[in-house]
């Protein structure tokens, strides 16, 4: 299950419900090895917990739940729990800075206990505006 993904995708996020949220809109197009895919991200903060959050619904049926500490250095790690495929499954996402501009994304899955295997790697760019 799983394992490196390789395709081009967007990805845009607003603020929304009054500022407390950032929902991002994902696409991803058809390849050989998985159809066109879309998604729709949540981030936002839960002030009890004092954690970053995110919550992930997708066009496979796939959803995930994640949470954060923050940023440390430039870079956010959120640990995620969901349904992956039809199969409970943990995640890790690693958002890291590199420039105001440019980041790089990495997801990995949890293939077996403590095993972590790589889902896949992107490079980011902010297409005009301001973060």
């Amino acid at each position: 299950m799983g394992g490196e993904q390789s395709g081009a995708y967007t990805i845009a996020f607003k603020k929304d419900l009054g500022g407390y949220w950032l929902v991002g809109q994902m696409k991803m197009g058809k390849t050989k090895s998985m159809p066109e895919m879309m998604a729709t991200y949540y981030l936002g903060y839960d002030s009890v917990e004092r954690k970053f959050v995110e919550l992930s619904v997708d066009s496979t049926g796939s959803y995930m739940r994640g949470v954060s500490n923050g940023p440390q250095s430039g870079t956010w790690v959120f640990n995620e729990e969901g349904t992956m495929m039809g199969k409970k499954m943990k995640s890790r996402t690693t958002i890291t800075q590199k420039t105001p501009d440019t980041g790089q994304l990495k997801t990995e899955i949890e293939a077996e206990s403590g095993k972590w295997v790589p889902m896949g790697e992107n490079d980011c760019k902010k297409q005009g505006g301001r973060a």
